[in-house]
């Protein structure tokens, strides 16, 4: 089965003070082009730029696809910009369960590399995966906000007694 799925991503509240300094900077820079002439059309140009490349990357998506066995993610910057975050083998998964249930906390402690792919402004509940990067050949933990379909497609491809999300 295959399946995608786009959230938005919630950007950190530093980012505010990131886009407030940078507004007023460029207001600022805006103020002294008479006075200081070609500079300040130089310095208020450069403002500008750097303004709109913060605010294209603080206005984020995950992508989730799943085709076969595989989720694939990618980070979607400003609606134009893609970068792919990573690929992750299902079929040798060891638990995909709800990151507040007791078979997750089980495995909290185990030493493998975390990734988390929230978006952090839906109300699904996160879920926790055990799988195998495809790039590093290792077991990795995954943290993610997948919706029924996605659910549906890891819950075909995994082992039965590796998947641990019930009905609700």
């Amino acid at each position: 089965m295959n399946a995608e799925q786009l959230i938005k991503v919630k950007a950190p509240a530093i980012s505010w003070l990131y886009r407030i300094v940078l507004i007023i900077a460029c207001v600022l820079a805006t103020t002294t082009v008479p006075t200081t002439g070609v500079m300040g059309i130089i310095i208020l140009i450069a403002f500008l730029i750097v303004t709109v490349l913060v605010f294209e990357y603080y206005n984020a998506e995950i992508e989730y696809s799943f085709y076969e066995d595989v989720l694939s993610v990618d980070r979607i910057m400003g609606k134009t910009t893609r970068r792919h975050m990573g690929s992750y083998a299902f079929s040798r998964a060891k638990l995909v369960a709800y990151a507040d249930s007791e078979e997750a906390m089980r495995l909290q402690h185990s030493n493998v590399h975390t990734y988390d792919y929230l978006g952090r402004l839906s109300d699904r509940e996160v879920v926790v995966c055990y799988v195998y990067d495809d790039a590093t050949n290792e077991e990795v933990r995954l943290y993610i906000e997948p919706d029924e379909k996605i659910l549906e497609a890891i819950k075909e491809t995994v082992a039965e007694s590796a998947y641990k999300i019930s009905e609700k």
